[in-house]
């Protein structure tokens, strides 16, 4: 009871009821107060009656009220607001008037705008002379020529890496310039390492930017292994390059490599007095010798020799110490793999699985089926030269399987095995 009296002051009094205003709305709310202040003075006095249904009406008057004064409220401020806009672009547009009439403030704001175009022209200048001052630095390098050279490479064979130098540190970096960020050594690949390294050496033996003058201080030139190390995008980069070498004025250029592909890939119309080869042997005392040669074979030439001398030895030929034979496993594979790329259109056939497709060409080849024993040996022999591929075995198993290779091609095609003996 208490509670609805207090509200009904604070209603009131929030509204700013008047009764000159609304008498009769007025006469209501005191009615009301009345009766409760003398039911709160006495609470079982059963003759006072609470109007509820007047209280019910009084409440959604006021909540009218309330509505009308929040809405007149509002056209209040929204003009209110206005008035305070059309004073700002009143004191706006005065301000700008003096601005334009005043001589004196059109000649300071004319000397700022000259002060900002200086200070802008100043700033140009000061960053071409930085980006001359940095060009400088870099043309007193010694890489710097290198750089030019390098990325040049880099970008004729698509290798998205750059050498770039820091204006701060005069120190230089790797950069890729697709993704825009800055590369550690450890980042790139080994072959981008070794090409690196090799385009170093290359670039410095020459005495011009152009690589055309050799240093006069250079006589002899050792390259080890050139090729062996790169990926099959950059080989033939650097193999043209050995070979520009070649055709250099040096007194004397060593190449050594282990790979008889990249000595038959260098050497390849190498002819005359000037160029010697020569391939070092090694015997199962590990004692090592040098063979001249006139001729250059093919890769497939040198495996097949190879093992054509593997297939003569026999067990007593066998040194215990010698680890030759159990290296020779690839390239008996190798041999049978080339030869039967003549053979078939799949090479990839010297598997025990494809026994029935390696017969059926001695078959075709000799008008005669295999023998049974030879079936057997056949088996074993593909058994071996692709286990012992990947682990050591007997070296007599090793010289076995030389022997039957050189058979099974000897019976298969006779001109072809007489022409690669020899």
């Amino acid at each position: 009871m208490n509670n609805i009296y207090l509200n009904i002051d604070i209603f009131v009094n929030e509204l700013g009821v008047q009764k000159s205003v609304e008498e009769s709305l007025g006469d209501s709310i005191d009615e009301i107060k009345r009766i409760l202040k003398q039911k709160l003075g006495n609470m079982e006095n059963d003759n006072l009656k609470f109007p509820s249904d007047d209280y019910i009406t009084l409440i959604s008057r006021l909540s009218e009220i309330e509505e009308e004064c929040k809405e007149k409220k509002k056209i209040k401020l929204k003009e209110l607001n206005k008035k305070t806009e059309n004073i700002n672009v009143i004191v706006t547009g005065s301000i700008s008037l003096e601005i334009l009439e005043n001589q004196s403030i059109r000649e300071e704001l004319s000397s700022i705008q000259y002060e900002e175009n200086e200070c802008k022209k100043q700033e140009q200048l000061n960053e071409e002379i930085n980006a001359k001052i940095s060009k400088l630095h870099e043309n007193q390098s010694d890489y710097n020529d290198f750089k030019i050279y390098l990325n040049g490479v880099f970008e004729s064979i698509n290798l998205h890496i750059r050498l770039k130098s820091d204006e701060t540190t005069q120190n230089y970096y790797l950069y890729h310039d697709l993704e825009n960020i800055s590369l550690n050594i450890k980042d790139i690949s080994e072959g981008e390492k070794n090409l690196i390294a090799f385009l170093f050496f290359y670039f410095e033996l020459f005495e011009d930017e152009k690589q055309e003058t050799i240093k006069s201080n250079i006589k002899t030139l050792i390259i080890d292994d050139p090729i062996n190390s790169f990926d099959e995008a950059n080989r033939f980069y650097v193999l043209e390059l050995i070979k520009k070498v070649l055709k250099s004025k040096f007194n004397q250029i060593f190449i050594f490599t282990h790979s008889w592909n990249d000595f038959c890939d260098i050497t390849y119309r190498l002819k005359g007095e000037d160029h010697n080869f020569y391939e070092v042997y090694k015997d199962h005392q590990g004692t090592s010798f040098l063979e001249k040669f006139k001729k250059v074979k093919t890769p497939y030439k040198k495996l097949f020799q190879e093992i054509y001398e593997l297939s003569r030895k026999s067990q007593k030929d066998i040194v215990e110490e010698d680890c030759y034979y159990y290296h020779s496993i690839n390239s008996i594979r190798r041999v049978f793999e080339e030869f039967l790329s003549f053979k078939l259109k799949n090479s990839d056939l010297a598997r025990k699985s494809n026994q029935p497709e390696i017969e059926e060409v001695y078959r075709k080849m000799t008008g005669n089926e295999m023998s049974n024993n030879k079936k057997i040996k056949l088996g074993s022999f593909l058994t071996i030269i692709n286990v012992l591929s990947h682990k050591p075995y007997r070296a007599i198993d090793v010289i076995g399987s030389a022997k039957f290779l050189m058979r099974y091609i000897e019976d298969v095609d006779k001109a072809h095995y007489d022409a690669m003996k020899d």
